[in-house]
């Protein structure tokens, strides 16, 4: 059976975005560098990383919110459409703006990960 792209998005929880090169089914650390997209309340969605929202006024990374305890200002400034938060994490992911230890650069080339 396959699904087409329509069928298979209205299946999909969540999206990951990882930088080119990694690959967690063999280095499973390579998460770290993983950004995430999934749906939020209100029929938007946030992009995430290791407990973190991307705040689009602020260009930073932040603790995030309950959902229950948002107000309209931080509905706007964490949470997307689908389009504008998988374009965030593309960008993102290409930029190494994340919250990993150190830089994707760094990592790449570790004696833990080339071991």
């Amino acid at each position: 059976m396959s699904l087409s792209h329509e069928e298979l998005l209205s299946k999909a929880t969540e999206f990951m975005f990882l930088p080119e090169g990694a690959d967690i089914t063999v280095h499973p650390k390579d998460f770290y560098f993983a950004i995430i997209v999934k749906p939020s309340a209100r029929g938007k969605w946030i992009v995430t990383t290791m407990s973190e929202v991307w705040n689009k006024e602020l260009s930073a990374w932040e603790f995030d919110s309950r959902n229950s305890s948002l107000n309209d200002k931080k509905v706007a400034e964490t949470r997307f459409s689908l389009d504008e938060a998988v374009q965030i994490a593309h960008d993102l992911t290409a930029t190494e703006n994340h919250l990993a230890p150190y830089s994707w650069e760094f990592w790449l080339n570790h004696p833990e990960r080339t071991k």
